[in-house]
């Protein structure tokens, strides 16, 4: 499993998912465990890097990958509203937007996962 870490914590807030999925592109689009792959990112969508960065990178996932799923802490909050810059850039090319707030929900995550393969 390779992860990417894009949370700067010299930063003020947000993370730098952008940035971070270019180098991890550059270095495994080419590797066959990326390829056909279920990737699962896990943020709230705050990114503080350039939000068409982010939104290029998930273009060229979303082309290699088997499907997009993005995890998000907050989206489990009754008040919760889509407000995130980078999130909402992205939203179109994510296959399941799906809430991270509790254990409930990781298992519905843990079901979606398995559910890709079943073929």
């Amino acid at each position: 499993m390779r992860m990417v870490n894009g949370i700067d914590p010299a930063r003020g807030s947000g993370t730098r998912l952008g940035p971070a999925l270019r180098d991890f592109l550059h270095r495994w689009s080419g590797h066959r465990a990326v390829r056909s792959a279920t990737v699962v990112i896990a943020s709230d969508g705050w990114e503080s890097g350039p939000p068409e960065l982010l939104e290029r990178q998930m273009a060229r996932l979303k082309l290699l990958s088997r499907r997009l799923i993005w995890v998000n802490p907050q989206a489990g909050a009754p008040e919760f509203k889509l407000r995130a810059r980078g999130l909402t850039r992205v939203l179109p090319l994510i296959d399941d937007h799906v809430p991270g707030h509790s254990l409930a929900a990781l298992q519905s995550l843990a079901d979606r996962i398995a559910g890709a393969y079943d073929d």
